[in-house]
């Protein structure tokens, strides 16, 4: 499948070096909002909850990563 929008290309060639460690630390920001769900009275099972979760816990796991990856001794320990 070829995408024709080359914002789209250049944000999927940014996040493509960034796929390993999201699969590493999602599962730590989706642990903390699934603790914190009673305080925003939202259901788990709920579409919003699901798109919510998936949006924040990519954008925090970007953000993780890059941040870490400016930390001279964590640069070689973070993929």
């Amino acid at each position: 499948m070829r995408i024709k929008n080359q914002k789209a290309v250049k944000a999927f060639t940014y996040l493509q070096g960034y796929t390993f460690p999201i699969y590493l630390i999602h599962r730590y920001f989706l642990d903390v909002f699934e603790e914190n769900l009673k305080l925003v009275n939202i259901e788990r099972a709920s579409l919003l909850y699901v798109f919510l979760a998936t949006v924040l816990a990519l954008i925090l796991s970007v953000l993780t990563t890059m941040l870490l990856r400016k930390i001279p001794g964590l640069r070689h320990i973070v993929p």
